[in-house]
């Protein structure tokens, strides 16, 4: 009883089971609809029959018992299990955000393997275009709700770092270069933030972190009014690599980078 805080609870005085095992000396207790060997498996762990338990899984059977573990609260009596299992998996842990990836979030935040859970919540965080599906699995809140913040909070800056240096565009009284460049350039950053979609409203659903900062990147200079080096001591002329710091500025590039960079996952400690 004492290897899982479900039955611990559920058999306490306090309790109907409880009561009834009291009087009688044994009870049925009805459990979720699941596979008998998946739970077979967890009994001969708990009882000590290690002979009989797999050291390898596939990852389905592996949901499967981490959907176990979690409603019956048994991870520490499963030790040292699950990280045997895991080991002969991770190589599977996909690169991408998927329905996959949500899943190997749940498995690896019931056993506690937090090399592999701040890998994919990384993905999750990065590559996730809405707030994550959860595939009717029990991962509390505090996971996919900070998976889910913290997304919407990276592209709320790269956002803001758009609009600000728009803005500076629109109002500044010291033009970078000239009016005409300035003029040239927030054209040219209105432009392009509408054909790439870099003009989305909160919760800015179908767009990922870095999808948006690739295509904030990605965002072509437009040519300079001074393509070449017009007559005369004081013409105005613009070399290629000027030109390419000054449609979206330093600082709103620096701004790009550290909303990325910061979306490093969530740890279990």
């Amino acid at each position: 009883m004492l290897a899982s805080a479900y039955f611990e609870k559920m058999l306490t005085p306090q309790w109907r089971e409880g009561q009834a095992l009291g009087a009688g000396g044994s009870i049925e207790v009805n459990i979720p609809e699941t596979d008998p060997y998946t739970l077979l498996i967890i009994l001969d762990i708990i009882h000590c029959r290690r002979a009989r338990v797999p050291r390898i899984v596939n990852f389905d059977k592996l949901i499967d018992l981490a959907v176990l573990t979690d409603y019956f609260q048994c991870h520490k009596a499963l030790e040292p299990y699950p990280s045997i299992w895991l080991e002969s998996l991770k190589e599977e842990v996909p690169s991408v955000h998927s329905n996959m990836l949500v899943k190997w979030i749940f498995v690896s935040w019931v056993f506690n393997y937090d090399a592999i859970f701040s890998r994919v919540t990384r993905i999750a965080q990065r590559q996730a275009k809405y707030d994550i599906c959860l595939l009717e699995l029990p991962i509390p809140e505090s996971i996919y709700g900070a998976i889910n913040h913290a997304r919407k909070t990276a592209l709320t800056s790269i956002f803001a770092a758009l609009k600000r240096r728009r803005e500076y565009l629109e109002t500044n009284n010291r033009p970078t270069c000239c009016d005409d460049c300035d003029s040239l350039h927030l054209g040219a950053l209105i432009r392009l933030m509408k054909s790439n979609n870099l003009n989305l409203e909160y919760p800015y659903i179908g767009l990922s972190v870095e999808a948006a900062a690739e295509r904030v990147s990605g965002l072509k200079q437009p040519r300079s009014i001074h393509p070449t080096p017009p007559p005369g001591p004081f013409a105005l002329y613009h070399r290629p690599s000027e030109m390419n710091s000054r449609l979206l500025g330093e600082d709103t590039k620096q701004e790009v980078e550290n909303a990325i960079s910061v979306l490093q996952g969530l740890d279990l400690s």
